[in-house]
């Protein structure tokens, strides 16, 4: 159990079992791109939001286990540049819902059947409500639901083969009828479908809700013709006694609310503030959701650019990842900068450009765990990577904004080459005036004006590398919680030129200085630091 032998054998057995077909795949694959007179390399994706070379997939395969849903993720995070949110890819049938935080997608182990394999998955939960959900609903008078929406989805215009109404010309809905219908032997015979004059049917569909109440935008993928939503929504009403914006109201609640469920389970279990999440929606049934969902939860959204190919362009602009695990009892520095190493070379060899390599650890004493993360950028992207630089005062703006702040009530605290740290006051006011809750915030942005880091109440120091050692403890000895479970260190981020390195994941002080001391050896000693400290308790 302690070296997780049997984990460790099922996911060897499975690698072993796909390795045959896996190879012959990659290379026909390759062969095919080669002989387009395609020059760039083939890079696979990967269920943990990287990329890999070919020549990793003739090895290790299983990695591109449940890697579908990680192409959106990834284009979020590089070309959405999202640093903290719940993002919301809508298809025609699902939602998949993830989160975002500290630039890095939440991860967990990998289930097949039930069982626990040896490798991470970005942690996607997946819903049988999208864009194209069909709508149930109880028709028949001596139902107890009689005129009311009984569901939303699973079931989807696609798989039964329909058409949705909003995307039918409104001249159709003329002499039309509404019909029940059994889209599949396994559904129940009351999807609401339009039979127009001519004997074609259409699907009612979340996406006409939307466009009917507005939530679909100009240059939203999803969007249809209102005036068709309306007459089929019309056409349902009459049955159900209702108004038809009012049953478009509910389709979207009921759909919507399943959504919502998820987000607060999401929110719970990674302890997201709840004024610092955002939803972003990529997918092309983004704008059929996530307005709604948005305001539901009383939550900011936003639709991503481009939201409709978010998955291609996810793929095109993933990192390179690879994570190294190692079972040690009490871990020594020398002991986690040995396996730091192993990851950042395993990242190097799927493809990555050697000093673009960044490594995260994290030490778990409870599994006596040590774990590293490697992340870097293929020789294109880096060429393609730069982003207009921003004055201060923008990026106090863009600050201000997140924190839902004046400009004026937000402080710059520290700075590096790469990064602004900004500091802010909420200042909430209960009981007729006669409380008051101050809360304290951190945002860090890169010198574009995204947010790459936000936090609560935070310690926040600047130094340099000759009297880093010195800060790093004093940071540790001042912020560190003693409690029942022991004591907790405070996370820990060290800002360095363009670089935010994210020590939190390591159990003590010895492991961070070591660790800092590899990660910037090759810089001056009077280089600018800056130390951000967070209590675990904020």
């Amino acid at each position: 159990s302690l070296y997780g032998l049997r984990v460790r054998t099922r996911t060897a057995v499975i690698n072993a079992a796909i390795l045959p077909k896996m190879i012959e795949t990659a290379e026909m694959t390759e062969r095919c791109v080669k002989d387009t007179g395609i020059r760039a390399p083939l890079m696979i994706m990967r269920s943990d939001g990287g990329v890999m070379s070919v020549g990793e997939v003739h090895k290790r395969p299983i990695l591109t286990m449940l890697s579908g849903p990680a192409a959106g993720i990834a284009g979020a995070l590089m070309h959405e540049r999202v640093s903290d949110g719940i993002f919301i890819e809508v298809g025609g049938t699902s939602a998949d819902i993830s989160v975002i935080r500290d630039g890095n997608p939440a991860t967990r182990p990998a289930r097949l059947n039930g069982h626990r394999m040896y490798l991470n998955t970005l942690d996607v939960r997946t819903l049988g409500v999208g864009g194209g959900s069909m709508i149930r609903a109880a028709l028949s008078s001596g139902s107890l639901d009689a005129g009311k929406i009984v569901d939303v989805g699973p079931r989807s215009a696609h798989i039964a083969g329909l058409g949705y109404t909003c995307f039918a010309e409104p001249e159709e809905m003329i002499d039309a009828r509404i019909e029940l219908m059994q889209p599949t032997a396994s559904d129940a015979a009351d999807h609401v479908v339009v039979k127009t004059a001519a004997g074609k049917r259409y699907a009612l569909t979340t996406t006409c809700a939307a466009n009917l109440l507005g939530y679909v935008q100009a240059g939203h993928f999803a969007l249809g013709n209102k005036d068709a939503a309306a007459r089929a929504f019309a056409l349902l009403a009459e049955r159900c006694g209702a108004a038809a914006e009012q049953l478009a109201e509910q389709v979207l609640d009921v759909g919507c609310r399943k959504i919502a469920a998820t987000i607060d389970e999401l929110m719970a279990e990674y302890q997201l503030a709840r004024d610092q999440v955002v939803l972003v929606g990529g997918g092309g049934g983004a704008a059929s959701l996530v307005p709604f969902t948005a305001r539901l939860m009383r939550l900011e959204h936003r639709i991503a650019r481009n939201h409709e190919v978010i998955s291609p362009i996810g793929v095109a602009l993933a990192m390179v990842r690879d994570t190294v695990e190692r079972n040690l009892v009490d871990p020594t520095p020398d002991d986690i900068l040995r396996v730091r190493r192993e990851a950042a070379e395993a990242a190097i060899a799927a493809g990555a450009v050697a000093d673009s390599v960044e490594v995260q650890v994290e030490v778990d004493k409870r599994r006596n765990l040590v774990r590293a993360t490697a992340l870097g950028t293929t020789e294109m992207k880096r060429r393609d990577g730069e982003h207009k630089t921003l004055t201060v005062a923008d990026c106090q703006a863009a600050a201000a904004r997140s924190m839902r702040l004046r400009d004026e009530e937000v402080t710059l605290a520290a700075e590096t080459a790469g990064h602004l740290v900004f500091t802010g006051e909420q200042v909430e006011r209960t009981f007729f005036g006669l409380f008051t809750t101050r809360r304290q915030l951190l945002r860090v942005l890169d010198r574009s004006g995204v947010v790459r880091l936000q936090r609560g109440a935070a310690r926040v120091s600047s130094t340099t590398l000759a009297s880093l050692t010195d800060e790093l403890t004093r940071a540790v000895e001042q912020l560190t919680d003693y409690g029942d479970a022991g004591r907790a260190l405070p996370d820990l981020f060290l800002l360095a030129g363009a670089r935010i390195l994210n020590f939190s994941g390591l159990a003590d002080l010895a492991q961070i200085t070591g660790l800092a001391e590899v990660e910037l050896r090759a810089l001056d000693p009077l280089t600018k630091l800056v130390v951000i400290a967070c209590p675990k308790h904020d």
